[in-house]
């Protein structure tokens, strides 16, 4: 494609091509876009030139903005560049996995695919599959010495994909890219463009559901799921629709974690299945759980699981630099393992319709995402925790995109300073606090998971009552049955929170009690794997968790409301402990973290508050529905 020379218009960049930017300020330009997003521009009959002239005063602001994410990003970099420090508490082997239970304040999702290190028995190093922060669960894989015992140290060590992203946000092309997506969603400039796709297929769905397949139409538009709305469902049906009804489309999936984009891809795949269709989708990565794609196999790159095993093993026996014959053979053999596994995965893009990865990947690999070229749709699932700064580094490599997720839940997880003001604006905040509602949103107003009273309580206290039962689900027996002697409860706690040298934190003793004293009549009739008791403190779990152990009480989970985001249980029993302290007071935190505990409960809520908890904002507005219950 060519610029052309537009009488009395002054443009003051245009890069064509996939990610096309083009800025004008005249009424004169015209610009069009085609079904999948591609921009052209109208034909004309005088000659075509290159115009250079100085741009407007408002387009100095980009550089101030591109300065102030390269501040961020940097400052975050900083603040993860020292290892995790961890003390093993328990260590068992799963079939090629190990799981170790740990004890640590710093751990996060984003250590996921990092790699562990430790000293002793015997200096040794693993790469870490997966990880749960809130239970202290780390799952290594190949290590390459004894994995330490109880009462050893381990070391985690941040994986790479900063400093990807700190390369993307210095690439002046890029990044003037990425910033033509930001000021677009800032500025509500989402231009609509095709049909959307059909819902008929689909009948099943609900109203909001079927709405929602309109959303492909626009630039950029979101999708906001509350708990128990089948958000990923939707999302599944859609791309399945999606691949069906432009059968040239092609998708990128991304989400931040393994286990999300799993979910997801699974979802889509399980709707292809359904319709009889099978166009080529692919799970790009490394730490994917194999188990789901057993029946699956199809989902990932041909001997794709052989070379990640090869890799790995290899990595986790590097060679001393000092014997440098060795370390030379072993240089050769890892870049070897790589060149075939890139090799794999270039062709696996290439082929794939549909490719499923996480943000981090997508990030390391961009160079190859970009080669294969320009993606018609990039999905960010569970986009409220992908933050603005790693959402905009990828947008380039797509025409279209669309942000599912619950801004109302868990937010994106920032190691640098509160008080680091860039930071906070880039990678605290996401699309959902960028992209204005309107036409281009979709919320999903009707859930099936809690029970009315349990749901208007939700409703009313995190989505200004816009969130109700589901008619089919009303209309089900099954789903009565499933609630039967539904119970919305609040029992008052007169002491306060203390800190406690043994269990180095926060606790509530009354209330712990209080929990282990009610737990074992709660398992006459009900079972203990659905049972949860969600506290944020993680002194205050370790404290039920001995209170309850004395009881023998086991198979209960007792955990903190970000290891409990994504599932549900029949009965949740929630200790927020200190609910009027700063942490939970965070406007930016706590109402997400209480909204997570609550709606993870389908039949029975059972709370335990002081007085000065009702003083934290997000349950001082339930108060009233509360005492009426």
């Amino acid at each position: 494609m060519t610029a052309e020379t537009i009488p009395g218009a002054r443009v003051g960049h245009a890069v064509f091509g996939h990610g096309t930017v083009v800025r004008a300020w005249s009424e004169r330009v015209e610009i069009r876009f085609d079904s999948f997003g591609a921009l052209t521009l109208p034909r004309r009959t005088h000659p075509l030139v290159v115009v250079s002239t100085p741009e407007p005063e408002g387009a100095q602001v980009d550089q101030r903005v591109l300065n102030e994410i390269r501040a961020a990003v940097q400052a975050e970099r900083q603040a993860g560049a020292r290892p995790v420090e961890c003390e093993v508490e328990e260590v068992y082997r799963d079939g090629p996995l190990w799981c170790l239970r740990v004890v640590s304040d710093e751990l996060d999702v984003s250590l996921e695919g990092a790699r562990a290190w430790w000293p002793d028995p015997g200096k040794g190093a693993a790469e870490i599959v997966s990880i749960l922060p809130e239970e202290g669960v780390l799952w290594l894989r190949g290590p390459s010495a004894a994995v330490p015992c109880a009462g050893r140290k381990i070391y985690l060590y941040p994986p790479e994909f900063l400093q990807k992203l700190s390369d993307l946000w210095q690439d002046k092309n890029w990044s003037a890219q990425a910033l033509e997506w930001y000021e677009a969603m800032r500025a509500g400039a989402n231009p609509a463009g095709g049909e959307g796709l059909e819902d008929a297929p689909y009948p099943w769905l609900r109203r909001a559901q079927r709405r929602a397949f309109a959303l492909p139409r626009w630039r950029f538009s979101l999708l906001h799921g509350p708990p128990g709305t089948g958000k990923t469902t939707t999302l599944g049906a859609l791309l399945a629709q999606f691949l069906i009804q432009r059968p040239e489309g092609r998708v990128l999936l991304v989400a931040n974690t393994n286990a999300a984009v799993d979910l997801a891809l699974l979802a889509v795949d399980k709707q292809l299945e359904q319709r009889g269709e099978r166009p080529v989708c692919q799970r790009i990565g490394t730490n994917f759980d194999t188990a789901q794609y057993v029946t699956r196999p199809h989902l990932l790159p041909a001997h794709s699981l052989h070379l990640l095993d090869s890799l790995a093993k290899l990595e986790a026996q590097s060679a001393d630099p000092a014997d440098g014959p060795t370390y030379a053979n072993w240089k050769d053999a890892v870049g070897k393992v790589r060149s075939k596994l890139r090799t794999r995965i270039l062709a696996a893009l290439k082929r794939a319709r549909l490719a499923a990865m996480t943000t981090a990947r997508a990030l390391m690999g961009v160079q190859d995402l970009k080669d294969t070229g320009a993606y018609d749709l990039i999905v960010f699932d569970e986009a409220s925790q992908v933050s603005l700064a790693h959402a905009l580094a990828l947008l380039p490599l797509a025409r279209r995109a669309l942000f599912a997720g619950d801004p109302r839940q868990l937010a994106p997880v920032v190691k640098a300073s509160a008080s680091n003001g860039p930071a906070a604006r880039w990678l605290g905040r996401t699309a959902f606090d960028v992209v204005e509602q309107g036409e281009a949103t979709e919320f999903l107003d009707e859930q099936s998971r809690m029970a009315e009273p349990i749901c208007r309580l939700v409703s009313e206290a995190f989505y200004e009552g816009r969130l109700r039962v589901a008619g089919d689900a009303l209309a089900s027996p099954l789903w009565h049955a499933e609630r039967a002697g539904h119970e919305l409860r609040v029992t008052p706690v007169r002491s306060q929170a203390l800190w406690s040298p043994l269990y180095q934190g926060l606790v509530r003793e009354e209330s712990a009690r209080a929990i282990a004293e009610l737990v074992p009549r709660l398992l006459l009739d009900t079972r203990p794997s659905q049972i949860a008791v969600v506290t944020p403190y993680r002194a205050q779990r370790a404290l039920i968790e001995h209170l309850l152990r004395r009881q023998g009480c086991g198979g209960v989970l007792i955990t903190t409301a970000h290891a409990v985001q994504g599932s549900e249980r029949h009965t949740i029993l929630f200790d927020p402990v200190d609910a009027a302290g700063r942490f939970l007071s965070r406007e930016d935190l706590g109402p997400r973290l209480i909204n997570v505990a609550l709606s993870r409960a389908q039949a029975r809520l059972l709370l335990f508050l002081s007085d000065s908890d009702w003083k934290n904002p997000a349950l001082a507005g339930a108060q009233g529905y509360l005492a009426a219950q």
